[in-house]
C-alpha cells in the first residue's frame, strides 16, 4: 500500500512538472510574440519618420533637379493582364529565357506621358 501512494505522489509531481513546462513554452510564445510585434511597431515608426523627412525636403524644383540628373525619362507601359499575352519580340528577358536583356523598341508619337509612372531606357 505504502509503495502505491508513493508511485502515485511521483506520478501527480511528474504530471504537475510536465503541466508547468508546457504553461511556461506557452508564456515564452506569447512573450516572443509580443516582442515581434514591438519590433515591428518600431519600424514602422521609423519607416514613417522617414517618408515625412523625405516629404518635408522634396520640393517640385528639387524633384525636378533630380530627375534631370537620371537622364531621359519615359512612361511606363501598362501592363497585360494575363502574363505572356504580349508579342514574342516584347517579352521579357526572363520570360524567354535567353540571358540577354529585350531591346526596347522607339515610342511613337502618340504615347500619352506620364502614363503610370516613368522608367529610364
Amino acid at each position: 500500500m505504502f509503495a502505491k501512494l508513493c508511485v502515485l505522489t511521483i506520478s501527480i509531481g511528474l504530471v504537475a512538472c510536465a503541466l508547468l513546462a508546457l504553461r511556461q513554452q506557452r508564456i515564452h510564445a506569447v512573450h516572443q510574440m509580443a516582442m515581434v510585434n514591438l519590433r515591428i511597431m518600431e519600424a514602422d515608426r521609423g519607416l514613417a519618420r522617414l517618408r515625412t523627412d523625405i516629404a518635408a525636403n522634396l520640393e517640385p524644383r528639387n524633384i525636378e533637379a533630380l530627375a534631370s540628373k537620371l537622364g531621359t525619362l519615359y512612361p511606363i507601359e501598362n501592363h497585360p493582364q494575363r502574363p505572356g499575352s504580349l508579342p514574342a519580340n516584347r517579352q521579357p528577358a526572363f520570360a524567354q529565357n535567353t540571358g540577354r536583356l529585350v531591346p526596347v523598341p522607339p515610342r511613337s508619337a502618340d504615347d500619352a506621358p506620364f502614363g503610370g509612372g516613368v522608367n529610364r531606357r
